[in-house]
């Protein structure tokens, strides 16, 4: 993980050249003892922090860590003019999750004075999670959970594109999601015409899963296709529709797609096989 991040070597050269790391480093690493309140005072607040901190503090491989008593390991600490580095990387390298995942996960391995706060700040910062993510709403109405009794109960489908052309050809991508289970698969196509969506939908879904008892999408043009109908009647499913322009009422779905979108915005995780 972070293998940008992890070679010890740099992150020796990075503390011993940050102003507030520098000194406490230095002497951590040649043994010599605290420094006296006198000594400290005037220096930085994170310098005063890392002094406070010095009966947990040991040089490991040359690099400056802190052991957390509460997780029982340790932790680097990483100067101020790396902190966005690090929170970039880690939520970029994890798919743009939330700013408490992404938290989460650096906590396991780095330390620096105010890091919930840095996390707030740089990752409300994110361009990408902007585009892709919606901000959180209260609802209009109370909302009512759509019942399923089992899997393959209710499976909904939706087309995402037209996207940037991927590496094969492909502009679109059908997102298939099972209700019961929140089960979701992703598959990418050259266009969105019912033939095409049927085709996957019999061949990735049924072949693999069996027939859903019902097929929920929205009114386009290739879900209400004569062909899809007529699968539909001859496997026994029962197809729905949603209202138009109303996506709540598929709204497992489209939350998918926004994940799916997410994804494909971070070159890290997007399959080079599309």
């Amino acid at each position: 993980m972070l293998s940008t991040l992890s070679v010890g070597a740099t992150w020796a050269h990075y503390q011993l050249n940050d102003p507030n790391i520098s000194n406490i480093y230095r002497r951590q690493l040649d043994g010599n003892p605290k420094p006296t309140g006198s000594e400290i005072e005037g220096r930085s607040p994170v310098e005063r922090c890392l002094w406070s901190q010095w009966a947990n503090l040991r040089v490991i491989d040359g690099v400056l860590h802190l052991f957390d008593r509460a997780k029982r390991a340790y932790r680097l600490i990483v100067p101020p003019g790396k902190v966005s580095k690090v929170v970039r990387e880690v939520h970029v390298e994890f798919g743009h999750v939330g700013q408490r995942r992404t938290e989460a996960v650096v906590r396991q391995r780095f330390w620096w004075p105010k890091l919930y706060d840095d996390f707030v700040r740089n990752c409300a910062n994110c361009n990408i999670c902007a585009q892709t993510k919606s901000p959180a709403v209260a609802p209009k109405t109370p909302l009512q959970t759509v019942a399923t009794f089992g899997q393959d109960h209710r499976v909904g489908v939706d087309v995402m594109g037209p996207l940037p052309t991927l590496r094969r050809g492909n502009k679109y991508i059908l997102v298939i999601v099972e209700y019961f289970t929140k089960w979701c698969e992703a598959f990418p196509m050259l266009n969105h015409e019912a033939p095409t969506i049927t085709l996957l939908f019999l061949n990735e879904w049924v072949a693999r899963f069996g027939t859903p008892i019902e097929l929920r999408s929205d009114q386009g043009a290739a879900f209400e296709s004569r062909l899809l109908e007529e699968i539909c009647r001859m496997l026994r499913i029962h197809k729905t529709r949603t209202t138009p322009y109303h996506p709540q009422s598929n709204g497992l779905v489209e939350r998918t797609n926004r994940t799916v979108m997410t994804w494909g915005r971070n070159p890290v995780t997007v399959s080079l096989s599309l």
